[in-house]
């Protein structure tokens, strides 16, 4: 018998195309609030058996992971999708919607470009040699419009491969800020060492391009209370960073800044606001042309 799809089932769908992949949990919290466990496990595998989504993996706890197919594509008149096979990443990945859902739910960052999509625009013989952040998207912080580069650490990396991320960095003057959410704030020194290092060098450096961390827990957690730090090792709150001329605090904050007398982050003066359509044909050509020495 034929699925007859439902409204909920198409939403369902497009989030899932626009995230790259979610889980269970997520699926569940976006489309099936206040719906029984069962319900949305037997609606998940209704679609699956009628093609329009696949389980593409599981969470180390168990739980499902959920992409769209191509049918399911062609149904919500989308492209095909990109087919991300490493399944080692998927954790990952669920943890990179978390932090793009906490921003939206705080009406916090705008276009954002997945790195999915981004990795759809490049062909597969220089995916591997090209810089493809975890998620771009357009942001007002500090007093100006940036086009933010999120990059989500679990674990840190080698110090060669940080030094050469922020070398292919300096190639992309569409980028402003490079924002860090990292698992565990030890990770933020080798990323700043290197950073430093490459940032010293000035004939490659030669724009403001900024950096900024903070740590996943503490975002999902506390949202626009969280703290988020400085190359320089200061700290403000989120919200602070998003209205640096404002003195009060969100009602909902449950948290100050966690070092006292600390330098504010310093206001820059506007700059011309890049729209998402202009970045990403930005970013897709430089993604294509732009030498390389990481291996992302």
């Amino acid at each position: 018998m034929k699925l007859k799809l439902q409204t909920r089932d198409q939403i369902l769908m497009q989030k899932i195309n626009s995230y790259g992949v979610l889980s269970t949990r997520q699926i569940t919290s976006i489309c099936f609030n206040n719906i029984a466990q069962a319900t949305v496990l037997r609606r998940l595998r209704l679609l699956q058996e009628a093609g329009f989504i696949i389980n593409c993996g599981y969470l180390p706890d168990g739980a499902k992971v959920w992409s769209i197919s191509k049918l399911g594509s062609k149904v919500i008149n989308e492209k095909e999708p990109f087919r991300f096979s490493n399944r080692n990443t998927h954790h990952h990945d669920v943890c990179v919607a978390d932090v793009r859902f906490t921003l939206e739910n705080i009406g916090f960052g705008d276009n954002w470009t997945t790195d999915f999509e981004m990795k759809r625009n490049v062909s597969a013989y220089n995916r591997e040699d090209k810089i493809i952040p975890d998620g771009i998207f357009v942001a007002d912080m500090m007093g100006r419009s940036h086009i933010v580069a999120l990059e989500l650490e679990l674990h840190a990396k080698s110090h060669a491969r940080y030094r050469n991320l922020f070398i292919d960095y300096t190639f992309k003057d569409a980028i402003s800020l490079i924002w860090y959410v990292v698992k565990d704030v030890s990770i933020i020194k080798p990323i700043l060492k290197q950073w430093h290092g490459v940032k010293a060098e000035k004939d490659r450096w030669n724009h403001p391009q900024e950096i900024i961390f903070c740590e996943f827990n503490d975002l999902i957690e506390n949202k626009l209370s969280a703290q988020i730090m400085n190359d320089a090792g200061e700290y403000k709150s989120l919200w602070q960073l998003r209205n640096p001329f404002k003195n009060d605090q969100p009602l909902s904050s449950s948290s100050e800044v966690s070092q006292s007398g600390q330098k504010v982050l310093n206001s820059r003066e506007d700059q011309e606001v890049r729209t998402a359509p202009e970045f990403q044909m930005r970013v897709s050509s430089g993604i294509d042309s732009t030498p390389s020495t990481s291996g992302r």
